[in-house]
């Protein structure tokens, strides 16, 4: 819509590619930006005395993904509440603690938001690959 857009401000995008899910969600390159709040992302399945850190460390999306949808919900909660507290922590310049904490704190927000979140990034966003970019001349 060239014709009706006079000026845009982006202040990300994110593609859905597997290095961008990896960086944030995987591998710990986001730790570089944001040490404390991948610290308690990855700790929430590596301290779980259920889990099996050893195993689960290959993926992290699916380790939280497996706790939001065990159907024990004091177990789904605590894992939206870790999932959830991460990605508010990472997805803004200056996080608003009130909102965070408002959240964290209304499980009818917090388990669907992280069921959502886990979801779409297990499952690249259920686009195509390149599906974003691929008319991006138009």
């Amino acid at each position: 819509y060239p014709q009706s857009l006079k000026a845009m401000i982006l202040r990300g995008v994110f593609l859905f590619t597997p290095g961008e899910i990896d960086y944030l969600f995987q591998n710990g390159m986001a730790s570089h930006h944001h040490p404390e709040a991948w610290e308690g992302y990855e700790d929430h399945i590596r301290l779980d005395p259920e889990g099996d850190w050893e195993t689960e460390k290959q993926n992290l999306l699916g380790a939280y993904y497996k706790r939001l949808c065990s159907g024990d919900q004091v177990k789904a909660e605590a894992a939206a509440k870790a999932f959830v507290r991460y990605e508010l922590s990472i997805s803004k310049t200056f996080p608003d603690p009130t909102k965070l904490n408002h959240t964290l704190e209304t499980p009818s927000i917090l388990i669907p938001f992280a069921l959502f979140e886990c979801h779409y990034m297990l499952n690249n966003g259920v686009l195509r690959r390149g599906a974003l970019l691929d008319n991006v001349e138009k």
